[in-house]
């Protein structure tokens, strides 16, 4: 981004039960494994979804609060954290958590 470095093509979403600080490493929700996505061109500043994201069965049910995005499905480089706008949102024990196609928005305000 700033430095010159582009968005990879994929990107990889975590959640979580709290804010994920920085690093994008605190307060992982249960549902811990990273979801692929790929965005869409970006408009004025802001790229979305073009599938749909999925964890499925739920080990435990929790608020979800906050998500961070990744270059990798592990380690890599986490590229945006930011909060659920429906916040919280429920994760439910043994049921399915989506994001739906055109709702996870990156945007990058570029302050003056």
């Amino acid at each position: 981004m700033l430095d010159g470095t582009a968005l990879p093509a994929t990107l990889y979403v975590q959640l979580h039960v709290g804010n994920p600080g920085a690093a994008g490493t605190a307060n992982v929700a249960t549902l811990s494994a990273r979801q692929s996505f790929t965005r869409g061109a970006a408009t004025a500043g802001a790229a979305s979804n073009v599938n749909l994201l999925q964890w499925l069965s739920a080990p435990a049910t929790e608020d979800l609060t906050h998500l961070s995005v990744w270059s990798a499905s592990s380690a890599g480089t986490c590229w945006f954290v930011g909060g659920i706008t429906d916040s919280p949102a429920s994760a439910v024990t043994s049921q399915n958590v989506e994001i739906q196609i055109g709702s996870l928005d990156l945007n990058c305000e570029i302050w003056s």
